[in-house]
């Protein structure tokens, strides 16, 4: 997959190297000390409804579809899975958090907004 470098004339980019810009300004962003483990997925995951990523606060693992998605939005969800890790770090994260317009998962959208 290739994302393209606004500042270098459209230098094409491998999605590693989107991670590579990503995951330093996020952490820094958020005060993560450490990451948790992530795992690039071909496909979606999940039993009723297809997820694009998901954070697990039991493993403190990120998991992340990658095909047939720009590397833009796999960006965005890694974004979006490391804020909700920081919620766990923060003791903030309840059963209900990665529900869709819970406090949690609408303070991570919020956070991804600032990070992206």
């Amino acid at each position: 997959m290739l994302v393209y470098d606004l500042f270098e004339n459209k230098t094409p980019l491998t999605l590693m190297d989107g991670f590579s810009e990503l995951l330093p300004i996020a952490a820094k962003h958020l005060g993560l000390k450490k990451l948790p483990k992530i795992h690039l997925n071909k496909e979606q995951s999940g039993t009723h409804q297809a997820s694009f990523g998901g954070y697990d606060p039991e493993t403190d693992e990120i998991h992340l579809t990658i095909s047939n998605r720009h590397p833009v939005d796999v960006l965005r969800t890694l974004a979006h899975e490391l804020a909700h890790y920081k919620q766990k770090l923060d003791g903030k994260l309840s059963d209900d958090s990665g529900k869709t317009g819970s406090p949690a998962d609408n303070e991570a959208n919020a956070t991804v907004g600032i990070i992206m």
